[in-house]
């Protein structure tokens, strides 16, 4: 079976670019083992810390140590979660009203 030109190009651009992400998470997991074993760090690489104003996120991996605030993500994730959960418990109030699926349990 041969492959077109644009197949065998995309090909290797999925393969190259699946060999420069598994080298950089490879980098990250070396610095960061390196750390914790040779200087006795013990923060992680990825932090969220929640208070009660202010939500951010520090990372620490490679030499980049900052930190970004995060407080609107994470007030639209919680209003998300709660509407999933809100529509979930409302659906299985509707189902127990079904009569049908009274006979299924």
């Amino acid at each position: 079976m041969k492959l077109s030109r644009n197949t065998r190009c995309f090909l290797a651009s999925f393969a190259a670019t699946g060999c420069l992400i598994l080298l950089v998470c490879g980098m990250v997991t070396v610095d960061y083992h390196t750390a914790r074993v040779g200087f006795g760090r013990k923060d992680p690489m990825i932090l969220v810390e929640v208070a009660q104003e202010k939500t951010s996120l520090h990372i620490n991996a490679m030499g980049l140590e900052r930190e970004w605030d995060i407080t609107q993500a994470d007030q639209w994730f919680r209003r998300v979660e709660n509407a999933a959960i809100t529509a979930l418990e409302k659906g299985n109030e509707l189902l127990e009203q079904i009569p049908l699926q009274n006979t299924y349990k």
